[in-house]
């Protein structure tokens, strides 16, 4: 059922890409003789683009301040498939030739008008002439464009049968079946075509066993429904192997679209998010708590919906926990009832476009605390190319960061199975990245630049030529003070990266 959900969770979607342009690009030697410098990135990053790249800046709002928030809405569910309201197949004695009869329904519902979209009325009777018969019926209760259903039928008796069973049917497709005052009024002459005298046909029935309506008014009474379990994917970023981002204010709407015109209840029996650290945890929120009555549009307003919006925060949730643990999908389930009061008096609608729409309405600010947030990605790495001699190399890592995170980025070369060969920096060394500062207002003030050089010698070197085929950038975030101070991300903030490698050949 839709689009990636990643855009819920979008500030950690930025720190992946933040490593992914990250990449080794194929090599160029430059000579520098008797060194050779080989540059393998440069690149610099705003919030802007790294959106743009992965297809998300639609969702950016960026308020006067330079500011961001990710403002989600999605449909992701649409209770169109389950019949709410039938109309119950009915049945007319036609007892007299004018009569006025109860409305045929159970005693649990009370329809008082039917718009019908598709269905017949079925007319059956017998008769005791043994003559050709004319009958002629006129419905009171039944019109089109204002005009009574009538109809008449010539019975053929060629054989003087008696009695005669006779059957005949009449297309009601845009006719509307008015019960007024709970009641059914219909009328019928019959007349022998031989001897002009009245006939009273018996086991007179108009039967009407199946009516799909495009409007429907009255009281349906109470029904029960499910929505089954589902899971929702939400395509979250593999790269996210450990840490956690703790969002300060993060905001999901339920807003439930209700075009029934009667009152209806939704009770959510499963609301779980599926989380790379515990698996399966439900989302406690008091809104939820309890079944949510739906408001409903005016028996004067068909064809209009109405909505209910349930906010879930950090005011009444546990969302904040849940999202710190790597969320991956949801799944949820869903019961409902119809009129729950059980009141008839409250007489309500129906048309045959009558449905439940729910959408997920998120607002994710970009601020937050970060600890240990880690990332990785792996990348193809060649540097067997025969231009490129064999020697010691020192790697140079420069950069110029305007994100207010410190980083500690490692470098590990893999061969083509996957196994370790060697790592850029040797031990627990990482190439640490310092934060920019930050003004009393919470906003950088001024970028930090690093410069860090990483030796390594001809053996190891010729190792990573001879075995090496993928680098794998593990990356690990902090916010300040370890991670313990959220921070805000605007739209100015920018990352500048340069790695290059220099060998010195061996003579």
């Amino acid at each position: 059922m839709h689009l990636s959900h990643t855009k819920l969770y979008l500030l950690t979607g930025v720190l992946g890409s933040m490593l992914t342009y990250m990449s080794c690009q194929n090599p160029e030697v430059v000579d520098v003789s008797p060194e050779y410098a080989i540059p393998l990135i440069n690149s610099s990053l705003s919030i802007q683009n790294i959106l743009d790249q992965t297809n998300t800046g639609d969702l950016l709002q960026i308020d006067g301040d330079n500011f961001i928030t990710l403002e989600y809405d999605e449909e992701v569910l649409g209770i169109d498939t389950i019949s709410l309201v039938s109309i119950p197949g009915f049945s007319i004695p036609q007892v007299t030739p004018t009569q006025v009869t109860p409305t045929p329904f159970p005693n649990d519902i009370d329809i008082d008008a039917i718009s019908i979209k598709d269905g017949k009325l079925f007319i059956n009777f017998e008769s005791n002439s043994p003559n050709d018969i004319t009958v002629s019926i006129n419905i009171p209760s039944i019109k089109k464009n204002g005009n009574n259903l009538q109809y008449t039928m010539n019975v053929p008796n060629p054989n003087g049968t008696i009695p005669l069973i006779f059957q005949d049917s009449f297309d009601l497709t845009d006719y509307i079946i008015s019960f007024d005052n709970d009641n059914f009024e219909s009328n019928y002459t019959a007349t022998d075509n031989i001897t002009g005298l009245s006939v009273v046909p018996f086991n007179f029935f108009l039967d009407f066993p199946h009516l799909e309506y495009s409007y429907l008014e009255g009281y349906f009474g109470q029904v029960d429904f499910s929505i089954p379990l589902e899971d929702l994917a939400l395509n979250f970023p593999s790269q996210w192997v450990s840490g956690n981002v703790s969002f300060t204010d993060p905001q999901i709407r339920l807003r439930f679209e209700n075009s029934y015109g009667f009152p209806l209840n939704l009770t959510f029996d499963t609301l779980q998010v599926l989380t790379r650290d515990e698996g399966y945890l439900d989302i406690q929120s008091t809104p939820i708590n309890n079944p949510i009555p739906l408001n409903y549009p005016a028996l004067s307003n068909p064809g209009t919906s109405e909505a209910t919006i349930v906010a879930i925060d950090n005011s009444n949730s546990n969302i904040v926990s849940v999202l710190e643990k790597a969320p991956y999908g949801f799944r949820y389930k869903m019961i409902g009832s119809t009129n729950p009061a059980g009141d008839p008096n409250i007489k309500g609608f129906v048309t045959d476009e009558s449905r439940i729409v729910v959408r997920i309405i998120a607002e994710l600010p970009l601020e937050g605390a970060i600890q240990d947030f880690t990332l990785v990605d792996t990348f193809a790495l060649d540097l067997t190319g025969d231009a490129i001699p064999q020697g010691e190399a020192e790697f140079k890592i420069i950069t110029d960061n305007g994100f207010p995170l410190d980083m500690d980025l490692q470098c590990y070369f893999l061969d083509e199975a996957g196994n370790f060969v060697d790592s850029l920096f040797v031990g627990s060394q990482t190439n640490i990245i310092q934060a920019a500062s930050l003004g009393n207002n919470g906003k950088v003030t001024d970028s930090f630049e690093t410069i860090t050089f990483a030796d390594v010698n001809s053996d190891r070197i010729n190792l990573i030529r001879s075995r090496a085929k993928n680098l794998v950038l593990l990356g690990r975030f902090n916010s300040p003070d370890n991670g313990n101070t959220p921070i805000k991300i605007y739209s100015d903030y920018n990352l500048g990266v340069r790695i290059g490698v220099k060998i010195k050949p061996t003579l």
